[in-house]
């Protein structure tokens, strides 16, 4: 049974979202920042793996779909966008899935849970089932 490679939930402010994605700038200058002023990256508590569609799975496709996301102070990933995508149903999937996850939120200076918006790498690979930390 194929099995996929969840490697990094990689939080950082490097990425910027593609134009005709669901999130505006003004949207997205009312959410702190991770990383700038004290504001923490959130952290994923509950993060199950994607599943392969069977069009993937029949061409072999393996490689990484990087989504953008707004963690939620209640944890909960919104605004969820595709910024790089592999294709064969596989986009789909990691968005289905990052819905799903929960997350610790991040908090400002003060300590008190903020929004902010990530991005989130998640790689594909068939003959691995593992999850590897991503150092920033």
């Amino acid at each position: 049974m194929a099995r996929l490679l969840l490697v990094a939930l990689a939080l950082s402010g490097s990425f910027l979202a593609l134009p005709g994605s669901s999130q505006t700038k003004s949207e997205d200058s009312k959410l702190a920042k991770p990383g700038v002023n004290g504001v923490t990256v959130p952290t994923c508590v509950y993060c199950p793996a994607p599943r392969y569609t069977d069009e993937a799975r029949k061409a072999k496709l393996e490689g990484a779909v990087v989504i953008r996301a707004v963690v939620t102070v209640e944890g909960r990933a919104d605004n969820v966008s595709v910024v790089k995508g592999l294709g064969s149903g596989l986009d789909e999937k990691a968005v289905e899935v990052v819905r799903t996850w929960r997350f610790k939120p991040a908090h400002n200076s003060d300590g008190h849970p903020v929004a902010v918006s990530v991005p989130m790498e998640i790689i594909f690979r068939l003959d691995h089932l593992r999850t590897t930390p991503v150092s920033f």
